[in-house]
């Protein structure tokens, strides 16, 4: 699903993570199902609209099982707006070296 596309900028300047989510790793052993990844997406420092840009982005390429952990320095307001139109689940938390971590994943069909 292409969620919003707006041209012209690209993640030159993000730094993507690829690490395995220890609670999600842990319940997906058990359950025996195929591990599931945790994106990290570190968009302090950026100007608007460039951070919506480059979740929007990554969201798009983003496996059914993943999960994006976005780190930012500002609440993203016209991003939850966003992701409830598009059928993403989020989780906002004060961060450990950001302000806000958001966790975002696709949301399971009822």
């Amino acid at each position: 699903m292409r969620i919003n596309a707006l041209s012209g900028f690209s993640l030159q300047n993000c730094s993507l993570i690829e690490t395995p989510s220890m609670r999600e790793t842990a319940a997906l052993a058990r359950t025996g199902e195929a591990m599931a990844n945790t994106i990290e997406l570190d968009v302090r420092g950026l100007e608007a609209p460039e951070p919506l840009v480059q979740v929007l982005e990554a969201l798009d390429k983003l496996p059914f099982a993943d999960c994006l952990l976005l780190k930012i320095d500002c609440r993203p307001q016209p991003l939850f707006r966003i992701l409830e139109r598009n059928g993403y689940a989020y989780e906002e938390r004060p961060g450990s070296d950001a302000l806000f971590e958001i966790s975002i994943r696709k949301r399971e069909s009822a």
